[in-house]
């Protein structure tokens, strides 16, 4: 369903004010996705793009993530460095998160 959305979104039947309002509506916050996942996936690291095990496949399965911010986040965790090109691949690296020191 989100695939036939996002493809919706680019027809020329809709109006611009239209599009906007529903990409409006359906956006996520995607740095506030990308601190959540530096957190819950700290200390591994996952491919971006494939299509049984990546992270974009997951989150467009598992987040209200629709694809047409796919590039805008992988824009965000690329800035974060969190998207890295190892090995010819994308993947994700998520650092291993440090406890903070008590003193």
């Amino acid at each position: 369903m989100k695939e036939a959305v996002s493809s919706g979104l680019r027809r020329d039947e809709l109006s611009k004010e239209v599009r906007d309002s529903m990409v409006a509506d359906l956006s996520v916050d995607l740095p506030k996705l990308a601190e959540r996942l530096r957190s819950q996936l700290a200390g591994r690291t996952i491919p971006w793009a494939d299509e049984r095990r990546g992270l974009k496949t997951l989150l467009l399965a598992e987040t209200p993530l629709f694809h047409f911010q796919a590039n805008d986040l992988k824009t965000v965790l690329k800035e974060g460095g969190i998207l890295q090109r190892v090995q010819g691949k994308e993947v994700c690296v998520f650092a291993q998160s440090n406890p903070a020191n008590a003193t």
